[in-house]
Parts: C-alpha cells; sequence; structure tokens
C-alpha cells in the first residue's frame, strides 16, 4: 500500500513540476532591464542576442551556491562561447560589493548588477538557471549544477544557432548570390538579411552580406517611380508588384518608407486596391518563402518545411504558394534531407526520453527512470544522449 501511496505521490510531483513549467517553458523570456554590467562588449539584452542560446544565470555573489556554480560557468562559457552560445548573469546586488569580489574570483562571462529578478522567471532559489533558445524562448529552467553542459548540448541540438556553422553560412552566402546572379533581387534582398543578421558581426559573411543589401537597395532605388509610371502606362499590375515589394521585402529601409507612403495613396484607388492587396500577400509569401530556401541552404530542414508549409497554408491563392509546394516536394522527394529530419526527429524523442527518466529519478522512482533510460540505449542507441543513458543507467545501478 506504501508502495503505491509513493508511486502516486511521484506521478503527482511530476505533474506538478510539468504545471510550473508549463507557466514558463516554451514562452517569450521576458526582456530584462540593465542598469549596469561588467565585462566586455556593450549593454546586455535578450533582443540582442537573439539568433543565439543564451545561458542566463541568476545569482548573488555573498551565496555559497553561487559562488560554487562560477567554475561551472566558467568552464562552460570556454566551451560553447564559440558555438553560438551567449552566458549572462544577473545579480540585485549593487556594483562596489560586486568589484571586490570580481578582484578575487574569475569570471569569463558578463554580469549585470542592479538588476531586480523578474517575478516572470519564478526564481525560487540562487543560482537559477535558464536556457532560451534562438527565437528567443525559455527552453529550460534550473540549477546550474545539474548537468548544464549535456542541456546546453542538447538545446544546440534542437535549435542549432544559426551563426554557429561557418559551413553553413558559406552555404547560405552562396545562395544568396547565385539569386542576385538569376536576377532575383528581391529574393537577394530577403536571404541577405537574414544572413547579415545570423552570421557574427566584422565576418567576412556578414561584410559581404552588407554589401550585397546595398547592392540590392541600389539597384531598386527608382522602382518608385517605375511603379507610377507603369500605372500611368496601363501597367498598374507591374506597379502594384513593385510597390508591395519594396513595402514588405526592404522592410525598415528608407525607399521602403517611400513605397509605403506611395502604398497609402495608390490604395485610395477602389481599382488599385484589389491589385496592391494580392501584390502584398504575394510579397509577403514570396519572402516566407525565401527565407525558407536560407533555412534550406544552412541544413535546418524541419524550419525550411514549416516555413513553406506556412506559405501554402497563409496564402494559398499566391503563386508563391506554387513554388512553396514545389520546395516542399523536393524536400519530400530527397533522401538526403529525409534521413536528416528522420536522426532530427529520434535525437529529439531520445532527449525527451532522458528529461523524463531523469524526472522520474528525482522523485526516487527508480524503476520508471530505468525503463526510459532503457528505451533509449535500445531504440537510438547511435544518438547523442545513447552516452548519457547508459550514465543514468550505471548510476541507478550504483544507489
Amino acid at each position: 500500500m506504501k508502495r503505491k501511496l509513493r508511486a502516486a505521490a511521484g506521478v503527482c510531483i511530476l505533474l506538478a513540476c510539468a504545471a510550473a513549467s508549463a507557466q514558463v517553458i516554451g514562452q517569450e523570456a521576458p526582456e530584462i532591464g540593465v542598469p549596469g554590467w561588467f565585462g566586455d562588449g556593450d549593454r546586455p539584452s535578450l533582443a540582442k542576442y537573439r539568433g543565439k542560446i543564451i545561458v542566463l544565470t541568476f545569482w548573488r555573489s555573498n551565496d555559497d551556491a553561487s559562488r560554487e556554480a562560477l567554475p561551472t560557468l566558467n568552464k562552460l562559457h570556454s566551451h560553447f562561447s564559440s558555438k553560438g552560445v551567449k552566458f549572462i548573469a544577473f545579480t540585485p546586488e549593487d556594483k562596489q560589493p560586486l568589484e571586490e569580489f570580481f578582484k578575487q574570483n574569475e569570471i569569463e562571462h558578463q554580469v549585470a548588477y542592479g538588476v531586480p529578478i523578474p517575478s516572470q522567471y519564478e526564481v525560487t532559489s540562487l543560482p537559477r538557471t535558464f536556457l532560451i533558445d534562438p527565437a528567443g524562448r525559455l527552453a529550460w529552467r534550473g540549477d546550474p549544477e545539474d548537468d548544464l553542459e549535456y542541456r546546453i548540448e542538447r538545446q544546440i541540438r534542437h535549435t542549432p544557432p544559426p551563426g554557429s556553422n561557418a559551413k553553413a553560412l558559406r552555404k547560405r552566402l552562396a545562395r544568396v548570390t547565385g539569386a542576385l546572379d538569376d536576377g532575383k533581387l528581391m529574393r537577394t534582398y530577403t536571404l541577405a538579411k537574414d544572413l547579415a543578421a545570423d552570421a557574427d558581426e566584422g565576418t567576412s559573411v556578414a561584410k559581404r552580406a552588407d554589401e550585397l543589401i546595398a547592392e540590392v537597395e541600389k539597384a531598386v532605388e527608382d522602382w518608385v517611380d517605375e511603379a507610377k509610371q507603369a500605372i500611368n502606362d496601363d501597367d498598374p499590375e507591374d506597379g502594384c508588384r513593385k510597390i508591395a515589394e519594396l513595402t514588405v521585402r526592404l522592410e525598415g529601409s528608407k525607399i521602403a518608407g517611400k513605397a509605403k507612403t506611395e502604398l497609402r495613396r495608390l490604395r485610395r484607388n477602389k481599382k488599385l486596391k484589389p491589385l496592391l492587396d494580392a501584390a502584398l500577400a504575394n510579397a509577403r509569401a514570396g519572402r516566407l518563402h525565401d527565407r525558407g530556401l536560407g533555412l534550406e541552404a544552412g541544413g535546418r530542414y524541419a524550419q525550411a518545411v514549416e516555413a513553406y508549409r506556412g506559405v501554402i497554408e497563409q496564402y494559398t491563392q499566391t503563386e508563391a504558394a506554387k513554388t512553396a509546394k514545389k520546395s516542399l516536394d523536393r524536400i519530400n522527394a530527397s533522401k538526403r534531407i529525409q534521413a536528416a529530419l528522420k536522426k532530427s526527429r529520434e535525437a529529439v524523442e531520445a532527449d525527451r526520453w532522458i528529461e523524463i527518466g531523469d524526472r522520474y529519478t528525482r522523485v526516487d522512482m527508480k524503476e520508471q527512470a530505468r525503463a526510459y533510460y532503457n528505451k533509449v540505449v535500445k531504440e537510438h542507441p547511435k544518438s547523442a544522449a545513447a552516452p548519457k543513458a547508459r550514465e543514468r543507467l550505471a548510476m541507478l545501478d550504483d544507489k
């Protein structure tokens, strides 16, 4: 009877943990205001490091557990900082006591001070670490001594930072230059903008992407005037297409602002409004499709498939939807890409089983934990999670 009660209690704890995690895990990480900071670089912020995996830790210099975690964080910073992972620590302490602490302790990552711990992060004890994926979503939270290295490696497998793979960046650059050679200016611009955002600032890839962006902007600087002329010459479809492409594809640029002003003027014409709406839909669909091409060139096939499907589902009546369907068919027909997608799915499944096993281990439900670790070893023996599952099984046997 006691055993049944214990198992039931364990399940309740697991469900409670899942419910607590559901409050934040998978949601966008709340931004944190930073009054001051130590370390190299500009003021740290989550938005600034979008596209990287962020290891965010709350701690205090006068907390024993926080001090004990510093060697681990230093070691992981040295290992992962060149792989698209950014480490930031936040403390509510003032600058003065921290200066003395830093004279006596080596800290390699940025530390922001004077930061009240936001209630959204639900920090119940220190230190507390959060992993944030490249899209800015909370992916994990826990103690930095709770196998953080494995959790970072797992996050890299699931959501690889787009700027961390030099070979993939070069492949994407080749896709951009190929689009320019084919005269596809809007595709060139979309691919180049995304590439410039992902590549580390100052690298040859980032510089070349910026050059291509400038080249396209120069090539289309007369498009607004050409669009007006086309509409006057009884070619309204071409005129509306140019205005829509500039407004959507070059969003944020000076020429897009000029195009947007013209767009508002043209929309007052009842005959042009349907043409403009259709052109805008096709421009948005084309941008999403071309981002899929960039993801595909970078080896991020699952995200590329998601982009292509998004075009088909959201912009069904556009020409871009037909193009996206062809892109999706090509991916489905590729044995190489399908093998990569299968491997990725298996890696996610194996890591999920490890996580479930760990939850059972924490509530001392060894047999249930053992079952999940064994599933990893038997069903995904070549996965990156398999050595960890074997390690976990050995630890259970030693207890």
